[in-house]
């Protein structure tokens, strides 16, 4: 009629839905706990029909709640009371679908089957990739919706979970068996679709839809028996999915049973991808020889076919060597992958990631800052503005080893902008940390305690082994700068134990160093020692030229505790100090200027070097710190006894040792 009002009746709301249950089963003499998880449930399952939470009651006086969920399992017909009173249409809500299913054309019914594969809501545009022959859809859906079977909202349908289940039970097999399969080639295209724009700038809005249509993914996923392209698709959107769930066992599972059964396969290609996604996952789970056999596994699979696939298995390699502790190894194998003809973001994130590990091996300087800069601006042109939080990421590092604190609090407020637009819990975490380092650069130690922590529990939530143990790290440097001493050395072993098992010798290297210093405030010469040679070995097979100068140094200064100048000469040869960033820099010119002195030699020379570092804006930090330790010199002269015996070396230069001696970078 032309003046009808539709008023449209829903199914309940939650709370709604749980009190007329628990007042439905009072009237028959049960009581029930609308707080508890299992009436929720219930009534999440029952769709808040009013219809169906009458029927539902009037079972739980047999059944319970919990044994009423179970039945559910097996079919809807257990929902149906046999009092006499009761309107015949409302016996059961088996019967009361029928009579609303027998008034529907066939066109309709043929719909209804076929638009019940769909688990979540779903578009119109969606139907039609599923329903055969779909130029009347329109009009069948909206009759659909006039006889209350499909909910409409905005544009998006929906079944309730009672309608399809009614629907799906009376399916022939076989006709169920085809629908399954259109289902799930149209999962598998929505699906690529949407996870090409995980790492775009509406990456939220991207995951939101992802998360809409994760029920329709994980069901059609079942469907693809016999149509591995189908299936692989599903698998990659699936693992992306997991990913940002922080969901990193059913991920694993996923990607091994689909390595599995994709072995062997006429779909190398998609072998490899998901060899190369699986890769990610262990190396994130620091399971670095894993990691490695799968990049390489990836790389021969796609060699000739793909190169985008090639360079990103490339990439994967280099970063698990790069874990590993070979940094030059993975200096190489970024080189190949840039020998490979890439898209515009694949090249520059490759050149980013060898800059990034150029830094250990070579020293950081600010031209690698350049070049980082024209990478993350490269990827933001094109829209990837996940890969460009990464390259900003390795900007900090840079910038970190550069020593330009300013530079420094710039990159970290453009992370914080950039991170508000990306729904990873893991990067938070990194941004956390890198704030943390800067607190500690800057000897704000409760500050950097706080970032720490949040950034670690960040990563732990978020599964980043590898990560989150290196947080720790750092954490470790912040009790051992405040003295708690034995606290320290707990996170160290802790950490060191750990990392000894996953074979990271880079981060074991850092660990043992750690130790060593401890060591050195607490006067234990000799555990110090061990420590040291322990992170020298370690350091040794990394390539990293920077951590080996900077063991070398606090060895050096071991050795002067000792009174052992011509060891300290003879380790300091191996360092220096123009290649090194300021803080490490200082300590190695404080070192060589007492090994001066000791010799008879002048130390001005050196004593000049460390004055300029100092009052260059990077030392500002380290003033602060020379001038707490000129304190702890003067009240801990037996200390210094071991370092100089004739007594001519400057109180200035015997501060800045001792300074260097008793900290870490």
């Amino acid at each position: 009629l032309l003046d009808e009002v539709i008023v449209e009746v829903g199914p309940l709301a939650p709370g709604a839905a749980c009190e007329m249950l628990v007042a439905r089963c009072a009237r028959l003499g049960v009581t029930l706990d609308p707080a508890h998880a299992d009436v929720g449930r219930l009534c999440s399952m029952l769709d808040g029909l009013p219809l169906a939470l009458d029927l539902a009651a009037a079972r739980i006086r047999t059944t319970g709640v919990r044994g009423l969920i179970d039945s559910l399992g097996h079919g809807i017909d257990v929902l149906r009371d046999r009092r006499r009173d009761r309107d015949a249409r409302h016996v059961s809500l088996q019967r009361a679908l029928r009579l609303a299913w027998e008034r529907l054309e066939p066109d309709e019914r043929s719909t209804m089957q076929q638009i019940s594969a769909f688990r979540s809501a779903f578009s119109l545009s969606a139907a039609a990739a599923v329903v055969e022959a779909p130029q009347r859809l329109p009009d069948l859906i909206e009759g659909l919706v006039d006889h209350s079977l499909v909910q409409s909202d905005g544009g998006r349908l929906r079944l309730l979970s009672t309608v399809r289940a009614f629907v799906r039970d009376g399916l022939d097999a076989d006709l169920a068996a085809e629908i399954r399969r259109r289902h799930a080639r149209w999962a598998a295209r929505a699906g690529r679709a949407l996870r090409d724009g995980i790492e775009g700038e509406h990456a939220l809005a991207v995951m939101e839809d992802l998360q809409a249509i994760s029920g329709d993914l994980e069901a059609a996923l079942a469907a693809t028996e016999d149509d591995l392209d189908t299936y692989a698709e599903l698998v990659l959107t699936l693992n992306a999915l997991d990913d940002f769930r922080v969901d990193q066992l059913s991920r694993q599972r996923l990607l091994d049973q689909a390595v599995a059964r994709l072995e062997g396969s006429a779909l190398p290609l998609q072998l490899a991808r998901i060899e190369n996604a699986r890769g990610f996952l262990l190396m994130r789970r620091s399971k670095l020889d894993l990691a490695l056999v799968a990049f390489q596994h990836a790389e021969a699979l796609a060699t000739g076919f793909d190169d985008e696939v090639v360079s990103a298995s490339l990439r994967g390699q280099a970063g698990a060597v790069r874990e590993r502790g070979d940094l030059e190894e993975a200096r190489c194998i970024l080189e190949r992958a840039l020998a490979v003809e890439v898209s515009a973001e694949e090249r520059a994130y490759a050149t980013a990631c060898l800059v990034h590990v150029v830094q250990f091996v070579d020293g950081a300087d600010p031209e690698q800052v350049r070049r980082l800069t024209e990478c993350r601006d490269t990827l933001l042109a094109l829209g990837r503005v996940g890969t460009a939080i990464r390259v900003q990421y390795m900007m900090v590092t840079v910038l970190t080893n550069v020593g330009d604190r300013a530079g420094l609090r710039r990159a970290h407020l453009r992370l914080l902008r950039m991170q508000e637009r990306m729904p990873d819990p893991g990067r938070k975490g990194l941004l956390l940390v890198h704030i943390g380092l800067d607190h500690l650069f800057n000897e704000e130690f409760e500050e950097a305690e706080r970032c720490l922590l949040g950034g670690s529990d960040e990563l732990d939530v978020s599964h980043v082994a590898n990560r989150a143990l290196l947080v720790r790290y750092y954490y470790a440097l912040v009790l051992l700068h405040r003295g708690l001493h034995e606290e320290a050395l707990a996170e160290f072993t802790a950490q060191r134990d750990e990392l000894e098992r996953n074979g990271m010798r880079r981060a074991e290297a850092h660990v043992h160093e750690g130790i060593g210093i401890l060591r050195l405030d607490l006067g234990d010469l000799e555990g110090a020692g061990f420590a040291l040679a322990r992170a020298a070995e370690l350091a040794r097979g990394t390539h990293d030229a920077i951590m080996e100068m900077d063991i070398a140094i606090y060895q050096a200064m071991l050795a002067l505790l000792r009174g052992h100048g011509a060891q300290a000469e003879a380790i300091m040869a191996r360092v220096d100090p123009a290649t090194l960033p300021a803080d490490h820099a200082i300590m190695a010119y404080a070192v060589l200027g007492a090994l001066d002195a000791m010799g008879g030699r002048p130390p001005g020379p050196a004593l000049e070097r460390v004055d300029a570092l100092l009052a260059a804006p990077s030392g500002v930090a380290y003033q602060r710190s020379l001038e707490r330790w000129r304190e702890a010199v003067r009240e801990r002269p037996d200390q210094l006894a071991n370092l100089v015996q004739d007594g001519a070396l400057s109180a200035r230069l015997l501060a800045r040792v001792w300074t260097y001696c008793t900290q870490t970078r």
